[in-house]
């Protein structure tokens, strides 16, 4: 989760006993989390609309894929 936290940039990051929150500078945000018990992550999006949402859990899926390999 640190490496994680390092490539968020100039996103606002809220960190949670769980995971982190990374909001976009639209006011959008992303919750990775991962998972205690299994080698998965989960993440959450809220966007503007569907496809807003949608791109917001592309972008932070691809950077946990980068940083877990």
């Amino acid at each position: 989760m640190r490496t994680m936290a390092e490539t968020t940039g100039d996103h606002v990051l809220d960190t949670t006993t769980d995971g982190l929150r990374i909001v976009e500078p639209n006011g959008s945000w992303a919750l990775v989390i991962p998972d205690s018990a299994r080698p998965v992550t989960r993440i959450w999006a809220e966007g503007d609309n569907h496809a807003a949402s949608q791109a917001i859990l592309d972008k932070w899926s691809a950077k946990v894929a980068r940083v877990a390999h």
